[in-house]
């Protein structure tokens, strides 16, 4: 039963007081578990420590309610929340309160993408952490900063503060703590295509797993150990990953996570011929994820199953997948320009209320409060008008480029990788049709660290922009495909072409690139920029991979390389 309010003077609210102490902490005890049921208890101590004028409890039933919404995905109201939070506490002098309210406040930001504003309020959070010495929130604050690095794709800094944050961990034995951040600094030499430690940081994380019994989290460790050896196409090893995965999800209910699961079983299936099982586990995934809402899955799914129809020549199913995708993305950003709307809303409205302590010891607080209220919601309303105007003619724009967007590299221009795999696979396809040669180079800047590491990752940006708007500039006929392979790598696809002729090519990017003279003082080989560039050319053939001519093109790039970069090697398959 709730505390009733009585007609009581202030310096009576003892008891009071008392009982919304007891709503916080349980609360707090529940709301990782049981997120809804918390937000009922601190909703309640909230308006109960707002009647008493009790501050600090007001700021703490603030902070729960926060996590709550984080746990229910209400990131526009946790954000409201925290600003709030983070002034009372600010008032109160209360740094623990403030700390965590902001690296909320981080957390949320990220969920947005709002990475400058997420890292201020986490370098913010962070100097109160080191003030307090409180290592274990600093540890998972630094994680979190990793997270922002990661997402930006600057590997290196996101692999400084993943370290930082795993030895001080270490260091308390935070076991839990341990295991996340390995994960996460696996993604990163996943990315690297470090294999072989990719495997082993994992391996260690799973280790941590079990000991600390996180079923949920072992289920995920075995998935990212299954698409470690995937990479490394050990496929029968990657399939016995997955499916213990699987096994582990199913059995202890994360529903989630098994969609990702069943995906890449699925695919893996169907790559390696066995379409019945491969579509029963893509039509599980797709089941799972209507039943749970989870559209960005869901989207995935649709548009992994549109393309395997359209391979099999099936457009009527093709097309239908692509419609179901197309639905889902046009919801999805629908309902992210209305939270960012919400957010905007709110950032406008915590701005008033920035001098709330002082309004509350005023004798006529309650007029004051609704006057300023009325004059903040007509402020709020225009602003918000205004807003909603902009981002729609925003999200017009948006929608003309995202399909676009979705196949160019940021930082070159060029096509990127994903364009790159689904062109090799169509120019696969009509060359097997037609009986014609596909040429594949593979093309490398040498000594690229030492360049980056020279002149730093702005210059370097700037070098593979031009090297990529040369090397695509040579390509004229518009079947041949050039596009970012990945780091400082690019590849040409080039169907109907004949070895000769791809190695004509070849030589012209070489000659081209060494022509422009980009000073690189730092390399081994000339002062200046050269590539190393591999070929093969083959005539596909049924029931041959195409990822065959990948390795092919590949490996010759790696002997071009030993034998002394700024040349080509080449091979003739068949």
């Amino acid at each position: 039963m709730l505390y009733k309010v009585t007609e009581t003077k202030k310096n009576n609210y003892i008891e009071l007081i008392k009982w919304i102490k007891c709503l916080n902490a349980r609360s707090y005890e529940i709301v990782f578990q049981k997120p809804l049921k918390a937000l009922r208890l601190c909703k309640c101590a909230y308006h109960l420590a707002q009647k008493c004028g009790c501050q600090e409890e007001r700021a703490f039933s603030l902070l729960v309610t926060g996590y709550a919404h984080k746990g229910l995905s209400n990131n526009t109201k946790c954000i409201k929340n925290m600003l709030v939070a983070v002034q009372l506490f600010e008032h109160l002098g209360h740094l623990q309160g403030k700390m965590r309210a902001l690296n909320l406040l981080g957390t949320n930001y990220f969920y947005f993408g709002a990475y400058e504003l997420s890292l201020e309020y986490y370098n913010e959070s962070l100097g109160l952490a080191r003030g307090m010495a409180d290592k274990a929130a600093e540890a998972s604050i630094l994680n979190n900063i990793g997270e922002i690095h990661r997402q930006l794709e600057q590997y290196r800094e996101a692999l400084i503060y993943y370290e930082n944050a795993f030895v001080m961990s270490k260091d308390l034995n935070n076991l839990r703590n341990m295991a996340g951040i390995l994960i996460n600094m696996g993604y990163i030499y996943s990315y690297l295509n470090q294999n072989i430690k990719t495997l082993n940081i994992y391996r260690e994380s799973l280790n941590y797993c079990r000991k600390i019994g996180d079923k949920i989290k072992i289920g995920e460790v075995l998935n990212c150990l299954g698409e470690a050896y995937e990479k490394l196409q050990k496929e029968q090893v990657a399939l016995q990953y997955y499916l213990n995965s699987l096994r582990v999800l199913k059995k202890y209910g994360n529903m989630y996570y098994r969609i990702n699961v069943l995906v890449r079983i699925g695919e893996l299936l169907i790559k390696q011929n066995q379409q019945d099982r491969g579509l029963a586990c893509l039509q599980e995934a797709l089941s799972i994820g209507e039943k749970i809402s989870a559209e960005n899955e869901l989207s995935k799914i649709h548009l992994s199953l549109s393309a395997y129809y359209e391979d099999k020549g099936n457009f009527a199913m093709a097309l239908h997948h692509y419609k179901r995708f197309s639905l889902l993305e046009k919801k999805i950003r629908n309902e992210k320009l209305e939270e960012k709307l919400k957010l905007a809303a709110t950032e406008f409205r915590i701005e008033q209320m920035k001098n709330e302590a002082e309004i509350f010891r005023l004798k006529n607080i309650e007029l004051k409060r609704r006057n300023e209220e009325i004059k903040e919601n007509a402020r709020l309303l225009t602003l918000a008008n205004q807003k909603m105007l902009k981002f729609q003619e925003q999200l017009k724009t948006a929608n003309q480029r995202l399909k676009l967007l979705s196949t160019i590299d940021e930082v070159t221009g060029i096509s990127n990788r994903r364009s790159f795999e689904n062109t090799l696979k169509k120019e696969w396809n009509r060359c097997l049709r037609e009986g014609k040669d596909l040429s594949l180079i593979i093309v490398d800047i040498d000594n690229f660290k030492r360049y980056n590491d020279s002149y730093g990752h702005l210059q370097g940006d700037k070098c593979l922009r031009k090297v990529a708007k040369v090397l695509e500039s040579i390509l004229k006929r518009s079947s041949d495909f050039m596009g970012r392979f990945g780091g400082e790598e690019f590849a040409a696809i080039l169907s109907n072409t004949s070895y000769d002729d791809a190695l004509k090519i070849a030589d012209r990017m070489r000659r081209r690139i060494e022509k422009m003279k980009i000073v690189h003082e730092q390399s081994a080989i000339v002062s200046y920029i050269t590539i190393s560039l591999g070929l093969a050319t083959t005539m596909p053939s049924y029931g041959e991979d195409h990822m065959n001519l990948v390795k092919a093109a590949d490996q010759k790039l790696y002997q071009a390389k030993d034998q002394g970069r700024n040349r080509i090697c080449s091979v003739r398959l068949r």
